[in-house]
């Protein structure tokens, strides 16, 4: 059951609503933690054979269960192919579903537990193909059939914060442990050569950040994403034409001490408009998935999340980017501003004409095909697959 609200009362400001100008400049330094333990809490695992992840020409054989597991990426050419039970190795070719990550302070140590895909977890892996290509990645579609009507009629698998279970493009062209799915993903046509450079081009552009599966990107205002509050350097990407920056939650609850103890809220970014200013960001709270609690003797100005209302510090509206941030500061400021704005490098990985356009005129998307089982144009996509 997921908590409306969280507990502290504040004095609240008579009058019409106002805004109060923040501006992403000050970074808190990140403390490190000597010790750190990683518990698998997974007990079995299991073979994924990918022969294609366009649902156009899922088979039977493509239909996948993944129940109170882990998958290991498999050839789907090798009938003997198996799993390894080993968690070692950075490249070991596997997914999880869920990662949870707990610090504490006496001692000072990080604990990483993993979590096995829920029980009946059945259906397809496939490829979900957002509006800007280079914001697709791997999902799970849950089907209660093993055929394509299973997946047309069947929902995404969501996290336990709500959110679709994704594993993002990039993170998928940058790592080894996944060069399996990026062949098969090459091999149906989404992913011309141009569309690998730009996702390495772009990884390569975050300054002593990994980008991982769990890793959160934006692309845009109004994208939701969620916040573990229990976590001050709990990280968001934020994916321009030009380059990706980060974000973290002490810097988005700034301007004074870092008021959390503990909760997660799923909220989203948005565009605002001002008469003083040449517009700004407020954070609007979607759901309160977790309870909210302020840390010991916290008497700040920031009021409670509330589902549905943007955060709110002393009364006003908490405004980000209302002004202009000094120069030596502007990273942060920049990529939010960026965000969902035409103009870069990698400007053509943004529309599936314009990288048409780049890979050339024998590249062929898995819909233009005619070798192939399907001939589906993006628009006559399952619902949600071309979607943000």
């Amino acid at each position: 059951m997921f908590l409306q609200t969280a507990t502290k009362t504040v004095a609240r400001r008579a009058g019409p609503l106002r805004v109060a100008y923040y501006t992403t400049s000050q970074t808190s330094p990140r403390t490190p933690y000597p010790s750190i333990t990683i518990d698998y809490r997974i007990r079995s695992h299991r073979p994924l054979p990918l022969r294609t992840l366009y649902h156009g020409r899922f088979q039977q054989e493509d239909y996948l269960d993944l129940s109170d597991s882990r998958g290991v990426l498999a050839d789907a050419r090798d009938d003997e192919a198996s799993p390894s039970t080993s968690h070692d190795g950075l490249n070991f070719p596997y997914i999880n579903y869920w990662r949870k990550v707990w610090r504490h302070e006496e001692p000072k140590r990080r604990e990483i537990a993993y979590f096995p895909f829920p029980v009946n977890t059945r259906g397809f892996l496939y490829f979900h193909q957002h509006r800007y290509p280079v914001a697709s990645g791997l999902r799970f579609r849950i089907a209660q059939t093993p055929d394509l009507n299973g997946h047309l009629r069947g929902q995404d698998l969501l996290t336990p914060y709500g959110t679709p279970w994704h594993i993002p493009l990039i993170a998928l062209a940058t790592s080894p442990r996944y060069t399996s799915i990026v062949q098969v993903l090459q091999q149906d046509g989404y992913v011309p050569p141009q569309l690998y450079d730009c996702c390495v081009g772009l990884a390569e552009s975050v300054a002593n950040s990994t980008l991982g599966a769990f890793s959160q990107l934006l692309f845009r205002t109004w994208q939701p994403f969620y916040l573990d509050l229990a976590n001050p350097t709990h990280k968001i990407f934020l994916v321009t034409q030009k380059g990706i920056g980060h974000i973290y939650a002490n810097q988005i609850f700034s301007g004074e001490v870092y008021p959390f103890k503990s909760g997660v809220l799923l909220c989203q970014f948005e565009n605002r408009r001002g008469r003083d200013t040449k517009g700004y960001l407020a954070l609007r709270v979607l759901r309160i998935v977790e309870p909210v609690h302020y840390a010991e003797r916290y008497n700040g100005n920031f009021e409670p999340p509330q589902t549905g209302q943007c955060i709110k510090f002393n009364g006003l509206e908490h405004a980000f980017l209302s002004k202009k941030p000094p120069r030596q500061r502007e990273s942060v400021a920049s990529r939010l501003l960026q965000m969902g704005k035409t103009g870069g490098k990698w400007a053509y990985a943004w529309s599936w004409n314009d990288l048409k356009t780049v890979a050339g005129p024998k590249w062929k998307y898995p819909w233009e095909n005619r070798r192939k089982l399907d001939n589906r144009s993006p628009a006559s996509a399952p619902a949600g697959s071309a979607s943000s």
